[in-house]
């Protein structure tokens, strides 16, 4: 809806208070959201945003967001504006399906959001340019993904595109 404010998911290093059910990470980055903080204010330590989406019904806005303390400019938002690229209704209250594709586009990395399967690579806003690919969660290196002696999954990680620095 027009009031819904807050991170439709995120993938993120448990960093939680216990007694409050308070995720430090999230309660962070939203604050860079929402009040265009500096990357700096980020955590020095290791707790990184893998990935996550910040959904913003008052300003009809979506932010994908990734947050690395190993890199110099630690905090990465990118935002799309539903009314400019005429995706207004997903704030109607429904499910809906919305993913985030990089590319490279005339040498530069750009980040494409697709909205229940649709996207633009034409118009206007669809798509933003990208410093980085968001962090490796895991990779599938020395990993057995099925025992097929016990009939089971094991050793699996959450394994997301490698970045060229992973390569």
């Amino acid at each position: 809806s027009n009031t819904t404010k807050g991170f439709a998911f995120a993938v993120t290093d448990a960093f939680e208070n216990t007694q409050s059910g308070t995720v430090y990470t999230l309660d962070r980055l939203a604050e860079i959201i929402e009040n265009g903080q500096a990357s700096s204010a980020w955590f020095a330590s290791t707790y990184r945003v893998y990935a996550s989406l910040f959904v913003s019904g008052p300003t009809r806005q979506l932010t994908f967001a990734h947050a690395d303390p190993s890199e110099v400019d630690r905090v990465q938002l990118l935002d799309w504006d539903m009314d400019r690229i005429g995706a207004q209704y997903l704030f109607n209250g429904l499910w809906h399906h919305v993913a985030v594709v990089y590319r490279v586009e005339n040498g530069k990395l750009r980040a494409t959001l697709i909205v229940d399967g649709s996207t633009s690579y034409a118009a206007e806003g669809w798509s933003v340019c990208a410093d980085r690919l968001p962090p490796t969660v895991g990779t599938f290196s020395n990993a057995s993904l099925f025992d097929q002696s016990s009939d089971k999954v094991t050793d699996c990680l959450l394994y997301t595109s490698p970045s060229p620095r992973d390569s």
